[in-house]
């Protein structure tokens, strides 16, 4: 499906941009001298630095392999300028100036936002949905089942298989009392992902300020309502699942209550297994699927959010009839860790704490962690080893944590692995990746880069493999080292340099081409992947990155 970036404008937004445009500029131009010629030239030489003027409507023409070609463009006069004489004393100075360049460049991109998909009628009761009892997915938290609203179309029987554009999860409910109190208050981490447009008012009333807790994202479940009803009883579900079939079916075979919890979902074509199990997928677009995965952690992250439950199963694909990125979104929140805190830590006092789903991709902070009155569990970069561990399905090679389809290898346990026994990735993923993957599985979650680090990385390799030209200081390597490289100042430098080369580029492109554009336009997914990307990264980010060529 596209993913819809829309911009809150008021009247004249060209205008304002043109303004805004130039202003930011100024400012930046102003960053370069009073940091750095000021400071860094003799004083009897009189230092000019010219901005060139650019006409409004040819601002909007800006595209990143226009600008990547030219060699007295803007973005190469600014960056020649701030780093012409670049030394191990002006770091500091040089530091300063870029990270007021990429916050004034963050600043710019505040007055965008991501909106899902619309909805125009949500489903209240199972009376109000056509749905196919055959279920798509089911595991131990739940039946997911393609369904659609009764007044779009055509009854179930008739109705073609793009007809069912929803996917609605029967939660099995088996301690939760059958009253929509009590089973929203059990089953209360199911629904994070639920936008508050479509939550019922008893529902509101009940959840408070747990409700739009998560806000919207591209690589997040779009869960735009919930209901509570009786549970689905199905021949599938007497013969597959029957302990999940409420009691009065069966009292010898079925345990489960009457009502439970229904969620609400955008139906996806399938789900990160099943698509790289039976697509040949280029590694161009294997690293950007890890991109999305990255960001979604990320987003979860900075709203105090562990999912816990990370794998391929639980990670939903949605392929755009018309080709490109596949678009990937965490689901499955049965798990996840939400408190009002956020801070991701939580007290261990006994081995009865529930830890998370995944046992096989727990992090190793938290399977080796021993209770006591003073221990705490820290899930504050457990997703983050998740995602290391599912970066090799990703990427085309066999997930080290699970057991192997090869009795010569051996499977590695969370619990006492050794980083120096984590396998090669394949040949043809691009060595900054592969390090950032390894270093994403460090048993110590200091060492760890954050997820917008790892994202940076990625977006830069790419960057780098689209021009060489450009980001020709990033070069290949005959064996990968499991550390980020140690170099000299002016070495690290200029590998900085060059990423805030591309990330000023890509940034006037993609803010000229959001003004420009009309109020709601559909991306695809490389698209928004940058703009999710350039809206959050911070020089301090760039730098970690860095470290990784």
């Amino acid at each position: 499906m596209p993913v819809v970036l829309w911009a809150k404008t008021a009247a004249g937004p060209n205008l304002a941009f043109v303004k805004s445009f130039g202003k930011a500029l100024k400012t930046w131009k102003d960053v370069i001298q009073q940091n750095f010629f000021r400071k860094h030239h003799k004083p009897h030489v009189q230092q000019t630095f010219e901005i060139p003027r650019i006409d409004a409507k040819e601002r909007c023409l800006f595209k990143p392999s226009i600008i990547h070609k030219g060699t007295n463009n803007l973005q190469s006069r600014i960056f020649r300028s701030l780093f012409a004489r670049t030394t191990s004393r002006s770091l500091a100075i040089i530091d300063d100036g870029a990270e007021k360049m990429m916050s004034e460049m963050r600043e710019k991109f505040q007055d965008f936002t991501f909106e899902p998909e619309p909805v125009q009628k949500l489903p209240n009761a199972l009376k109000d949905l056509d749905i196919n009892l055959k279920s798509i997915a089911s595991g131990c938290e739940g039946a997911v089942y393609k369904a659609k609203l009764k007044d779009e179309a055509e009854l179930a029987s008739t109705a073609g298989d793009k007809e069912f554009n929803l996917a609605v999860k029967a939660v099995f409910n088996y301690g939760a009392e059958s009253n929509s109190c009590s089973i929203l208050r059990a089953l209360e981490r199911e629904i994070v992902p639920l936008r508050a447009e479509g939550c019922q008012a008893e529902a509101l009333n009940e959840l408070g300020n747990r409700v739009n807790r998560l806000p919207p994202h591209p690589n997040i479940v779009d869960m735009p309502g919930i209901f509570v009803d009786d549970m689905l009883v199905t021949e599938e579900g007497l013969r597959d699942f029957p302990a999940a079939m409420p009691q009065r079916v069966d009292r010898e075979r079925c345990f489960g209550r009457n009502k439970t919890l229904y969620l609400v979902m955008k139906r996806r074509n399938t789900h990160l297994r099943d698509y790289l199990a039976h697509n040949s997928v280029p590694m161009a677009t294997r690293c950007l699927m890890l991109a999305q995965l990255l960001e979604g952690v990320f987003h979860l992250q900075k709203h105090g959010i562990a999912h816990r439950d990370l794998k391929t199963d639980n990670i939903l694909v949605d392929v755009s009839d018309t080709g490109g990125t596949p678009r990937l979104e965490i689901c499955d929140f049965g798990c996840c860790l939400a408190e009002e805190n956020k801070n991701l830590l939580v007290p261990y006092p006994s081995k009865d704490l529930y830890l998370g789903g995944n046992s096989w991709l727990m992090a190793p902070e938290l399977v080796t962690a021993q209770p006591g009155p003073n221990s705490f569990l820290d899930y504050r970069k457990s997703d983050l080893w998740a995602v290391g561990a599912i970066a090799y399905e990703i990427l085309g090679a066999e997930n080290p944590f699970y057991p192997s389809k090869s009795k010569e290898v051996q499977q590695l346990r969370n619990v006492d692995y050794s980083e120096d026994d984590l396998p090669a990735l394949p040949d043809d993923v691009p060595e900054p990746i592969q390090k950032v993957v390894l270093s994403l599985l460090s048993r110590n979650p200091n060492k760890r880069p954050s997820a917008i680090a790892a994202i940076a990385v990625i977006h830069l390799s790419n960057a780098k493999r689209d021009s060489s030209k450009h980001l020709n200081v990033f070069e290949k390597k005959n064996t990968v080292n499991r550390s980020p490289k140690k170099s000299t100042p002016h070495i690290f430098m200029t590998r900085v340099r060059e990423s805030l080369n591309w990330i000023l580029v890509e940034s006037l492109s993609l803010l000229c081409q959001l003004t420009f554009s009309q109020n709601s336009e559909t991306w695809d997914m490389d698209l928004a992947m940058k703009f999710l990307f350039l809206s959050q990264v911070s020089y301090a980010d760039l730098r970690e990155a860095s470290k990784f060529f």
